[in-house]
């Protein structure tokens, strides 16, 4: 439900760029090599220059700074209880350890990257 919430307001409100593909419905990272190669042919063909630029991002969301995530989310207006359910989703991720009837402290896990293998975890982008 928190993911189709999420999705649509992402595109009614057009807060992604046309040209991001990846983990989108009925698109996929394809369609921005074939653009990538329509611009390419163009420029060859009208003697222009084509300049690329290619960045790699593995591990992004190991290392993606909470803080900057929900500024993406807050800048993406998503407000009320979707944008307060982000900020559980990635703030307040605690773990508490039980030893017999005994409880350990509550530890933060991290302040950094976005919960791997879950529902949530690609679809929040910046």
């Amino acid at each position: 439900m928190v993911k189709e919430r999420l999705t649509w307001k992402v595109e009614k409100t057009n807060t992604l760029k046309d040209v991001q593909c990846g983990f989108r419905k009925n698109r996929s990272t394809t369609e921005v090599l074939q653009m990538f190669v329509n611009d390419a042919v163009y420029c060859l063909e009208n003697k222009k220059i084509c300049l690329v630029v290619f960045f790699d991002v593995s591990s992004a969301f190991d290392s993606m700074v909470h803080r900057h995530i929900l500024e993406g989310v807050i800048a993406a207006n998503v407000r009320g209880r979707l944008l307060r359910f982000s900020y559980d989703y990635l703030q307040e991720r605690e773990v508490t350890v039980k030893v017999g009837k005994a409880y350990l402290e509550r530890k933060v896990l991290r302040k950094r990257g976005v919960p791997q293998g879950s529902s949530l975890g690609l679809i929040i982008t910046t």
